[in-house]
């Protein structure tokens, strides 16, 4: 069962997703969006797309042309998931602003800013999360490190 935790995030999520996080982990980060049939629709974001500059600033990356995109430009909603094992936190959001960005590698993006609506936390003392959706980073480290510092440049000249 979930609880109301709060609309800011907490030291265990800036680890996760904070500016400062001293490394990226390779575990994939649920977005969940609303399709136009009013179904959810998921993606995974890496850690590199999803970068918090505060507890209450939250910047995402997300590919020009995918349904994601689609979703988040017209319903301006998402709920972000992170696995922070022995639980699971789901951060309901609400779009403040979005802004292309250019990161020299071809592809276009979106940074869309978040306003956390609210924060809540999901845990079973007796059924534990064990571990989140770990993907190889290898072959993406290099590309998905040079998203990470234009959201991260884009958040710091806010």
């Amino acid at each position: 069962m979930s609880e109301k935790i709060s609309r800011r995030l907490n030291h265990a999520l800036l680890r996760i997703i904070g500016m400062d996080a001293e490394r990226r982990k390779n575990e994939a980060l649920p977005l969940v969006t609303c399709d136009d049939e009013g179904f959810p629709h998921a993606a995974l974001l890496s850690p590199y797309q999803v970068v918090a500059s505060d507890e209450s600033t939250v910047a995402t990356s997300v590919l020009k042309g995918t349904r994601t995109h689609r979703n988040l430009s017209l319903r301006k909603r998402a709920t972000l998931i992170i696995p922070t094992p022995p639980s699971v936190y789901y951060i309901k959001l609400n779009l403040r602003s979005s802004s292309k960005i250019d990161i020299l590698d071809g592809h276009d993006r979106t940074i869309f800013l978040w306003e956390i609506r609210e924060i809540l936390m999901d845990h079973s003392p007796d059924a534990h999360i064990l571990s989140g959706i770990v993907f190889d980073d290898s072959a993406v480290r290099e590309s998905y490190s040079l998203e990470f510092s234009a959201v991260s440049s884009f958040l710091g000249s806010l």
